[in-house]
């Protein structure tokens, strides 16, 4: 006579992901994706390999990119011009004497000129600031679900629903380097801005470096993950919600970076 598993065991099995599944399944059905992994116990290692993943590119993409001469000396210049200009202000205002500025630009320099010394230091500590930003947009993420929407997602299933889709940004950085040691320019990221040289400083080139095709699906399927980890039947309203968080926060950002310089990392 032929033997039937139970229902319950067949869904069980058919809706088991190993974390290969879900990389796969975030970029081609992120719906139906975070629906399985909403109906299983949720795991950590499905936001802490692609965040691992992300920050290790990141660093590496730094190496590489900085081992064109031609990149590297562009960087080296710009970055110089702002400091001088800083410095001069400060000079101005009475907080520094023009030998103090002088002599701390020349270090800057030569930090800049040794790849090794300051690749190193920024690594290190963008190792630590990706970390502390993951789980402080998380939360952030977790708590506006929980007072606009009510969701029953718990913080680690807003940790996964915003740290699965960290795999489309490593092929975003991946896409970076490429586009960068092709065309010898220095490229943040793949927007309009970057493409068509505009000044990010202004509010217009700092609005258009976020029409970048990889963040703009990034936080789509955010979006997409929160609505399905909270069990939601639509994720439009998730989606919109993410888009609005993450423009709504750039702009602040970059206002109070023009109004207090030393807040001007907040707007990158």
């Amino acid at each position: 006579m032929e033997e039937f598993e139970p229902q319950n065991a067949q869904e069980e099995e058919e809706f088991h992901l190993n974390h290969s599944d879900k990389l796969v399944g975030v970029f081609t059905e992120p719906a139906k994706t975070f629906e399985k992994i909403a109906r299983n116990s949720i795991k950590n290692v499905d936001w802490l390999l692609p965040l691992l993943l992300m920050i290790v590119v990141s660093i590496l993409a730094n190496f590489v990119v900085m081992s064109n001469p031609t990149v590297k000396y562009n960087f080296i210049e710009k970055t110089m011009k702002v400091t001088k200009e800083k410095y001069d202000e400060l000079v101005k205002e009475g907080k520094l004497t023009q030998e103090q500025a002088d002599k701390s630009l020349e270090m800057q320099r030569r930090m800049f000129e040794s790849n090794s010394k300051w690749l190193i230091i920024s690594s290190v500590s963008q190792f630590i600031v990706d970390f502390i930003k993951f789980f402080i947009i998380a939360a952030i993420f977790y708590l506006l679900v929980k007072i606009f929407f009510h969701g029953e997602a718990n913080y680690s299933a807003t940790m996964v629903a915003y740290g699965l889709p960290y795999y489309i940004l490593v092929i975003q950085v991946i896409l970076i380097v490429l586009t960068t040691m092709l065309t010898d320019k220095l490229f943040t990221d793949l927007s309009i801005a970057s493409f068509l040289s505009m000044d990010k400083q202004s509010f217009l080139g700092y609005l258009l470096s976020k029409a970048d095709i990889f963040l703009i699906w990034f936080y789509g399927v955010v979006g997409i993950g929160l609505a399905k980890v909270n069990k939601a039947r639509t994720s439009g309203k998730y989606v919109a919600l993410v888009y609005a968080t993450w423009l709504g926060f750039a702009i602040i950002a970059f206002l109070l970076a023009k109004s207090v310089p030393l807040l001007a990392g907040l707007a990158n």
